[in-house]
């Protein structure tokens, strides 16, 4: 579902040092407002950012309803979130980063 009308802001972010990318969404909720979509965002969902491509791929951690009743922030990060919680040794020599990203996500059963 394109939710992106009812998104009221959007903040992505991560380094190479968080491995895992973070996207937070401000969306507009509300009850007083009959013509809003009512959408239902439950932990674990798949969320998709996209510009012409995709940006950022990953699944909902977190839902905060704002004290205004307005909005709700909804937390998602990418599967580099596991990778975090892992723990591995390697030595690469003369490998492509793509290379090293594959063999790495095969052992801890990343697709």
């Amino acid at each position: 579902m394109d939710i992106t009308q009812l998104v009221a802001g959007a903040a992505w972010s991560g380094n190479y040092q968080s491995v895992a990318r973070k996207l937070e969404l401000e969306l507009a909720v509300s009850s007083d407002a009959p013509n809003l979509p009512v959408i239902s965002i439950e932990l674990g969902d798949h969320i998709l950012l996209e510009e012409g491509e995709i940006l950022f791929d990953g699944f909902v951690m977190a839902i905060t309803v704002n004290t205004d009743a307005t909005t709700k922030t909804v937390s998602c990060y990418d599967r580099g979130i596991y990778l975090n919680q892992s723990q591995g040794y390697y030595q690469f020599q003369n490998a492509l980063p793509e290379e090293i990203c594959r063999r790495v996500a095969s052992d801890f059963g990343i697709k």
